[in-house]
Parts: C-alpha cells; structure tokens; sequence
C-alpha cells in the first residue's frame, strides 16, 4: 500500500511538472503575437500629440 501511495504521489508530481513545461513553451510562442497585438491596439487607439509651432525663420522675407 506505501509503495502505491509513492507512485501516486510521484505520478502527480510529474503531471504537474509536464503541466509547467508545456505552459512554459505555450507562453514562449505566444509572446510575439500578444505583444504585436497589444502595439496594434496602442497605435489604433491614440493619437500622435500636435506639432509645436514653428520658430520664425531668419532667412523668411
């Protein structure tokens, strides 16, 4: 019966660290795509600031 309870406590202990490693790599492939996603969304949604006027020009006329 002690030599079950370990096996089911190992077996549960690699499930969880197999559960990690995929969401691990899961996380690694989709960074790029959230990251494009989220400065698509930023320039969609604001405006640039205005363009401070111009100094006058020493060579104008």
């Amino acid at each position: 019966m002690l030599v079950r309870q370990w096996l089911l406590a190992a077996a549960a202990v690699s499930l969880i660290i197999a559960a990690g490693v995929v969401a691990w790599h899961v996380g690694r492939l989709a960074a790029p795509t959230i990251g494009r996603w989220q400065i698509t969304i930023t320039d969609q949604t604001r405006d640039a600031p205005p363009l401070p006027d111009l100094p006058a020009s020493p060579f104008a006329r």
